[in-house]
């Protein structure tokens, strides 16, 4: 989901709305780099703060409930494979 916050009213829920320094200054700034994983039931399970990009995608992975893992990988493509087989999709 894309979201977009132009008051900071969502980042200051998350506390992602945080002091930052720049060349002296000091503001107040969104906190790069941070992932919400929500739940099913809009409730946040796990925080990943300062991600890598190499690691990312594993880290989510990781974070995500073995339900949501199962039920995701039990889906069908609703589009013909490439190579036109009648695989699952990743």
């Amino acid at each position: 989901m894309l979201l977009s916050d132009e008051d900071h009213a969502v980042a200051e829920q998350y506390g992602t709305c945080v002091q930052r320094k720049n060349y002296g200054r000091t503001y107040m700034g969104i906190e790069r780099s941070t992932t919400f994983v929500i739940d099913a039931d809009v409730d946040v399970s796990k925080v990943l703060r300062k991600v890598e990009p190499a690691e990312h995608a594993d880290d989510v992975l990781a974070a995500l409930p073995s339900l949501t893992l199962r039920a995701r990988s039990a889906r069908t493509c609703a589009r013909p494979c490439r190579r036109g087989d009648s695989a699952t999709c990743p």
